[in-house]
């Protein structure tokens, strides 16, 4: 069982620092960082959408207050809303990403392992399709190290379409950094199902993000 490392809120927070604020400079009294830090954490602690992110806040509101910049208090929900809704999606996963990076660093040094495992999977979440408005379920693929019992990334697959499709781009294809880390090595690609020819060279060959370490 991977050993427990504790992280501080200010240590999260240092990872979105690049954030450019999207809000209007009128009435702005919440730090961006503290905002998208809270919601991050309320998240993890099963929090649904902004009005489940404000009520985590106010039950954790004497510590919030003490890691976090808020010198006007906890934001309410209409706060977290208004952020979730204007952030731009592909600079927060970057942001985001550098901190699961951050985090391998650490389980690594602390368990030992250099070389962890990455289990490749695909879900669908249940419950997750609206026929309402024509929405069908949520499929993503994952990637676990197994040894640092942490998730390094999520991506959900293109509509009618399937794994395959997605996991190059869980294994950071093309010019986006993956959380995996940088890729070394020759060592044996994945079993062959669910991956096809060009994911498994993928896996053994470096691209221009150099992403991938080793398979083992």
């Amino acid at each position: 069982m991977a050993e427990i490392h504790r992280v501080g809120l200010d240590e999260v927070a240092r990872h979105f620092e690049e954030l450019e604020d999207p809000r209007s400079t009128v009435n702005r009294r919440h730090p961006l960082v503290s905002v998208v830090v809270i919601a991050l954490m309320a998240v993890l602690g099963g929090a649904d959408g902004p009005t489940g992110i404000a009520k985590w806040a106010a039950l954790k509101e004497e510590f919030l207050l003490k890691a976090l910049d808020l010198p006007n208090g906890i934001p309410r929900k209409d706060v977290f809303r208004r952020v979730l809704v204007l952030l731009k999606p592909t600079v927060f996963q970057a942001c985001f990403a550098n901190w699961l990076q951050s985090l391998r660093a650490t389980a690594a040094e602390t368990t030992g392992v250099k070389q962890p495992v990455f289990a490749v999977d695909g879900k669908t979440a249940r419950r997750s399709h609206d026929r309402g408005n024509g929405l069908g379920a949520l499929h993503s693929v994952s990637v676990w190290a197994s040894e640092f019992g942490l998730s390094l990334g999520q991506v959900a697959c293109a509509e009618k379409s399937n794994e395959i499709t997605a996991i190059p781009e869980l294994l950071g294809g093309g010019e986006r950094e993956s959380p995996l880390g940088p890729r070394s090595g020759d060592s044996p690609p994945p079993k062959r199902s669910p991956c096809a020819e060009a994911i498994d060279q993928q896996c053994v060959e470096p691209n221009r993000a150099g992403s991938f370490r080793r398979w083992r």
